[in-house]
């Protein structure tokens, strides 16, 4: 049914699509900068926010527009991608950036509790390992000695005979 108030709604709704789709680009732009990852991961997080808009998108035109898709939707996407990045992509993304390193410190704190024990671990294996290679050696080199002793004797009784 067409209803100039349903048109507006879902012209509305594009925009907030648009807007929506411009802030997950921040986010992902902003994970990409405070980390430094290699190019495949770069890759993988461009594609997860092409499938992730793609989402969006879809969710408009199915569950909003009811499966019409409609030129003015995506003008309205590009429209509130337009206004975020204007007006206050720069705010939220300075918040989202103090979030991100937030969380990242509480992270860091987390892996470095649960890694300590595995740290203390892997020093006192190490430490074990040093001592029974000495240990061996200290055995095994006095052995050595003799048996190459023994051998240097018979290598030179072989050469008399």
């Amino acid at each position: 049914m067409f209803t100039i108030s349903r048109e507006v709604t879902i012209f509305l709704w594009s925009v907030l699509c648009g807007v929506v789709i411009m802030m997950m680009y921040d986010i992902f732009s902003l994970a990409r900068k405070t980390s430094g990852f290699s190019i495949l991961v770069c890759n993988i997080c461009d594609g997860l926010f092409v499938v992730c808009a793609s989402g969006v998108m879809i969710f408009v035109v199915f569950c909003v527009s009811n499966g019409y898709v409609r030129a003015y939707e995506f003008i309205g996407a590009a429209i509130g991608g337009i206004l975020y990045k204007i007006l206050p992509s720069r705010y939220i993304t300075f918040i989202m950036q103090k979030i991100l390193l937030f969380f990242y410190s509480i992270f860091a704190k987390i892996l470095k509790i649960l890694l300590t024990p595995i740290g203390f671990m892997y020093k006192i294996i190490c430490s074990i390992i040093g001592l029974l290679y000495k240990m061996l050696m200290k055995l095994f080199t006095p052995l050595c000695n003799r048996v190459s002793m023994h051998l240097h004797t018979l290598k030179k009784t072989f050469k008399k005979t």
